[in-house]
């Protein structure tokens, strides 16, 4: 008798990428568990670091000053050569900083010596001035759009090098830079040589010009100075006084806040290396309304508050009404009425 076969069973084959799902992960479980690891050791790396970058700032700035030791120890006699002891040359004169031409209390001399050791590079635009080339394009556009250069009488309060003097000056406006730094003033007066733009440059304290010349000026501008000086209030009185009733008073500083030291000292000086180390001391930062209070205190109305923000990723900059925690620029304007 014909014996049944058995039927025939399709065969059932997954698809392609079924089976190669279930072959299970590329990384293994222990793989991605170590993995995790050491993303996490890494963030608390960083965090410590800037924490202990944090504290060595604020330590630097306030800590106790250092007693001077004295040792009683008698020293360990030597034997003395035959014959006449030579007398060792004399050591020569250490060099002095030329004297200010009159008396100056708001200097912090350590800040004007930083930035003269950078003098001879301040035109260089790929120097460690850089950043101060890449936003003077925008803060200058600000001014102009704020207040029209041409034709203005200026003041440019803390003008290191002349950079924004300059860039003002060929906008039309006769501008006068004033700064304490004698190497910068000699800096500035030989690039005007060099480009044929007339500013007129004067070593000498803001408060002894408003002294000078009260009122005198139609335009005020202050940019970056306000975080190196020991009494930046002081500054914005004087800036008050020199500009005319009327007039606009421009200054840029930074906030502080936490965001502020992360990115404009830790970022900026350690990390990216846009700025010397020990540019930017975060105890000086100065917040907005700490400035607009010192405005109004000399007579000043804030009419404009914008932030100056920086893309590392395109290295660009850009002006934001939106975000002040870092850079920030306002403007004030002196009443018509003031006295």
């Amino acid at each position: 008798m014909p014996r049944d076969d058995p039927p025939i069973r399709p065969v059932h084959r997954p698809p392609a990428d079924t089976a190669q799902r279930n072959q299970g992960p590329l990384i293994d479980v222990k793989t991605q568990h170590t993995l995790a690891k050491a993303g996490v050791l890494v963030a608390l790396g960083v965090l410590v670091w800037t924490g202990a970058a944090a504290w060595a700032s604020f330590w630097r700035r306030f800590r106790p000053p250092t007693p001077h030791l004295a040792y009683n120890r008698d020293p360990v006699p030597t034997p003395k050569a035959a014959g006449p002891t030579p007398t060792p040359p004399a050591a020569p004169p250490r060099a002095r900083p030329p004297a200010m031409p009159h008396r100056v209390r708001n200097v912090d001399h350590a800040e004007i010596s930083k930035f003269e050791d950078l003098a001879a590079r301040w035109w260089d635009p790929n120097s460690e001035l850089k950043t101060l080339h890449d936003i003077n394009p925008l803060r200058l556009d600000y001014i102009d759009r704020a207040a029209g250069l041409a034709g203005q009488r200026v003041l440019d309060v803390g003008c290191g090098g002349g950079i924004l003097s300059e860039a003002m000056a060929a906008r039309g406006a006769q501008v006068l830079g004033i700064d304490l730094g004698e190497t910068h003033l000699k800096v500035a007066e030989l690039h005007t040589l060099e480009s044929g733009v007339a500013v007129e440059y004067r070593r000498i304290a803001v408060e002894t010009l408003a002294d000078e010349h009260p009122g005198s000026f139609d335009l005020v501008t202050c940019m970056e100075m306000l975080e190196h000086v020991p009494d930046p209030a002081s500054v914005v009185r004087a800036c008050a006084r020199l500009v005319r009733p009327g007039g606009q008073v421009f200054f840029s500083t930074l906030n502080r806040n936490l965001k502020s030291y992360a990115l404009a000292v830790v970022a900026a000086e350690y990390v990216l290396g846009m700025l010397p180390r020990g540019t930017h001391d975060y105890a000086r930062f100065i917040r907005p309304s700490e400035l607009d209070a010192w405005a109004r205190g000399a007579g000043l109305r804030t009419t404009d508050i914008t932030g100056l923000i920086y893309n590392p990723f395109i290295a660009s900059y850009r002006l934001d009404k939106g975000d002040l925690d870092v850079n920030y620029l306002m403007i004030c304007r002196r009443d018509s009425n003031a006295p």
